[in-house]
């Protein structure tokens, strides 16, 4: 009975591996992530399937930013371990629809450099004087996310995400604004990016 049970349990991951193989020949990904972006962002991750239902992605960024009194650059390494509930062809073979979770972890370093600017009366006019101040941290973050990724053209593909988690810093700064990178506390997630797979 045991043997007979091994066999079919190796009949069906065989199986499964030629239907995953079916509807996605490649098992490596690159990704452009849109959103980041627009807090002066550059973030590129790269995918690779382990399993036929599984894949890690990687995800180093670079931020840098020079707004008036302000300069914030920092570097971001994000993993996330991505289990694919659901691999279906549509439009007759032509698009394939992925839809996941995944857990992830994020660390990032941060170097925040500004200037306050004051006036004092002198007795004949106001003088200026600036103040300058670094806040120069480490963060932290985990949390889940759930997307679905739509592949066309056999390697092109767009990547919808939504989800959150828990954030944590050494940062001087009591930020409340949770697009702040040293925010601390419970935020949400959302994005979407552009790849290529080979």
């Amino acid at each position: 009975m045991k043997k007979i049970f091994l066999a079919l349990l190796c009949s069906v991951s065989l199986s499964t591996y030629a239907q995953i193989d079916t509807i996605l020949p490649y098992k490596n990904s690159l990704r452009y992530e849109i959103l980041p972006a627009l807090n002066s962002t550059f973030s590129i991750g790269f995918e690779q399937y382990t399993t036929p239902v599984s894949s890690l992605v990687l995800i180093p960024s670079v931020m840098y930013k020079d707004d008036n009194n302000m300069t914030k650059q920092g570097f971001l390494f994000e993993a996330q371990y991505r289990y694919h509930v659901v691999n279906k062809t549509t439009n007759n073979g032509k698009s394939v629809i992925s839809y996941y979770i995944a857990p992830y972890v994020a660390a990032k370093y941060f170097k925040i450099e500004g200037s306050n600017g004051y006036s004092v009366w002198n007795g004949s006019y106001y003088e200026t004087f600036y103040e300058k101040s670094t806040d120069e941290f480490s963060a932290f973050g985990l949390g889940i996310i759930g997307g679905s990724e739509i592949t066309f053209a056999k390697k092109l593909f767009l990547d919808f995400y939504l989800g959150g988690g828990v954030r944590t810093s050494d940062s001087k700064q009591n930020a409340t604004d949770i697009m702040s990178p040293g925010y601390k506390g419970i935020a949400p997630r959302a994005g979407f990016n552009i790849g290529v797979r080979f």
